[in-house]
């Protein structure tokens, strides 16, 4: 229980800090670059995106 709480815990402070978001987000999409040889900008935010989503939850959905 205590990994599934971290993990909300994450996604929500991701979610409501667009700029620690956009560091992870730019942290990974490096990564890639630099270890994985993916050269597309956008392919590697997009992939990176799917990373965060994958290993925190997507964002949640908010009504409105």
């Amino acid at each position: 229980m205590k990994f599934k709480r971290a993990r909300k815990v994450m996604r929500n402070t991701l979610t409501r800090d667009e700029d620690l978001r956009f560091g992870y987000q730019s942290n990974i999409a490096m990564l890639l670059h630099d270890r994985h040889g993916i050269t597309g900008h956008d392919e590697r935010n997009a992939a990176a995106q799917d990373i965060l989503d994958l290993v925190f939850g997507p964002p949640p959905v908010t009504g409105g």
